[in-house]
């Protein structure tokens, strides 16, 4: 990894822990607004589920910043970290209304379809930079199977899920009055999100090893070529001597 490799990954990271941190901070100060509500046991589900799906898009963002990204950055990927964490904003400030809740959901679910699709681009764009490691072009491969399949079946199933949610309640707002029937869309949005974030939990774990392997390949030769300057030294030292 380049100088400037680096670099642009580091300002992948700060930009996701800093909009990340601000989103924290607001599912926090709604929480504790819904604490002081007479029912506020029904959005429990939901506190749950915004944390949950803070920190799947969190690590998400951190996997994908370690895997793939390199120099030049991508301002406009940068744009898009920025609009979803401002959907994340405003869905929290809406955790007590179920129907906004879900809207602005679905807003920020078509907002991760589209940083799946300029990720996808990114990757592919990087083949040519991975081929020259040992094992990078097979890594690459690893990677965009797996990337292919979250664009193509798990963010999909979370759009449908909230705009479900959406069209229901416009169509039948009374019906979510009971308790009992209001926290069901949050129980079922705690359970998904809480399984994408065990699933990508596993994953990062994985996926963690599978860099530190390749960039341990990469180290090689340059640990070897200190390795013998260092001794070539030693030996021209004591040949002084």
């Amino acid at each position: 990894m380049t100088k400037l490799d680096e670099i642009a990954v580091n300002v992948e990271l700060v930009l996701i822990s800093l909009i990340e941190g601000v989103a924290l901070v607001t599912l926090a100060e709604q929480i504790m607004i819904a604490f002081q509500e007479p029912d506020w046991y029904r959005y429990l589900p939901y506190m749950f589920s915004g944390l949950f799906i803070l920190l799947v898009f969190w690590a998400q963002s951190i996997m994908h910043a370690i895997s793939f990204i390199r120099w030049p950055i991508r301002v406009e990927h940068m744009f898009l970290y920025f609009v979803s964490a401002l959907l994340q904003v405003i869905a929290y400030t809406n955790i007590l209304h179920l129907g906004s809740w879900f809207l602005w959901w679905s807003f920020f679910s078509l907002v991760a379809m589209a940083m799946y699709y300029l990720d996808l681009s990114i990757i592919r764009d990087t083949y040519a930079v991975f081929s020259k490691l040992s094992g990078g072009t097979e890594f690459l491969a690893v990677v965009e199977e797996r990337h292919l399949f979250e664009m193509k079946y798990l963010v999909p199933t979370a759009l449908v899920f909230n705009i479900i949610w959406v069209v229901a309640y416009l169509l039948v707002p009374n019906f979510f009055q009971n308790v009992f029937i209001y926290v069901i869309p949050g129980l079922l949005q705690a359970i998904f999100s809480g399984y994408a974030l065990y699933d990508y939990t596993n994953n990062f774990r994985v996926r963690s090893v599978m860099v530190g392997k390749l960039f341990a390949e990469q180290d090689k030769p340059k640990k070897m070529r200190k390795a013998h300057v260092e001794q070539t030294a030693e030996k021209e030292t004591a040949t002084a001597e």
